[in-house]
């Protein structure tokens, strides 16, 4: 009888935490920088329900960061990637939290581009891999890069648009409604003087499309309207809204300078 009252609570044990890792009622979470006294940290909150839990410190570091982003994959693998400054460069730094851990791991370079990298923007794909799109000064002027992570492994840094001679800045990557990966940025226009909306598609194998599909039967997608803030984000600093279970357009970059 003991062994079987055992058995039993191991397994609401293992189901309360994989519940707690695949928690649907986690609406959104938002993610930001807090800069104090030379320190810098990047801070989390999540909202269940109406109610945004206490701001927690998931990074801290002497050195300057921005630009944080954060990712869901469909195991409830989370991803966060910010630019942070390094010697006489901002670099691409990531810190992984693997389902169902509760830890974040260490954080590391996410590749070894020197100069200024920027903006970081994650979308996950029908096949369950990680997209990071940024822009980066690493050639001359600012272009925009990406990187597809396969398995344990990041790819080497592409760019995502021909050669050119003006500044491309600020992606931003979604799924349109072919369940493609798309990457829209700014690019400057010489003729207009200014900042215009390009684009590219990346095509995304039928098989994984309708993989996808199935997991995307009744599952609602919130947005920006959809939820309230919190009064302790701060002015002035960059900011992450995200929706771990969205999964056209999983995550806004917030402008709070007011």
């Amino acid at each position: 009888m003991r062994s079987v009252l055992m058995v039993v609570i191991a397994f609401l044990c293992c189901d309360g935490l994989f519940a707690q890792d695949r928690d649907l009622s986690i609406r959104a979470e938002l993610v930001w920088v807090d800069s104090q006294a030379g320190s810098h940290r990047l801070m989390l909150s999540q909202l269940t329900g109406d109610k945004w839990s206490d701001p927690l410190a998931v990074y801290t570091s002497e050195n300057f960061i921005t630009t944080p982003a954060l990712s869901t994959d469909l195991s409830g693998n989370k991803l966060l990637i910010w630019s942070e400054q390094n010697d006489n460069s901002t670099v691409l730094m990531s810190a992984r939290r693997a389902s169902p851990d509760i830890e974040w791991q260490r954080a590391r370079k996410l590749n070894g581009f020197k100069a200024e990298n920027l903006s970081p923007s994650i979308i996950v794909d029908s096949s369950n891999r990680q997209w990071v799109f940024w822009s980066s000064n690493h050639e001359g002027l600012d272009d925009i890069y990406y990187s597809r992570k396969d398995g344990s492994k990041w790819s080497s840094p592409s760019r995502v648009h021909a050669n050119n001679d003006v500044p491309d800045i600020q992606p931003i990557a979604s799924l349109n409604k072919d369940l493609n990966v798309v990457v829209a940025w700014k690019a400057y226009d010489q003729p207009s003087g200014q900042y215009l909306t390009s684009q590219r598609v990346f095509t995304i194998d039928n098989s994984s499309k309708s993989r996808y599909k199935i997991s995307l039967r009744n599952t609602q997608q919130e947005s920006i309207s959809d939820v309230i803030m919190p009064g302790f984000l701060p002015r002035n600093s960059a900011v992450a809204l995200h929706f771990p279970n969205n999964n056209i357009e999983q995550s806004i970059r917030l402008d709070l300078n007011r």
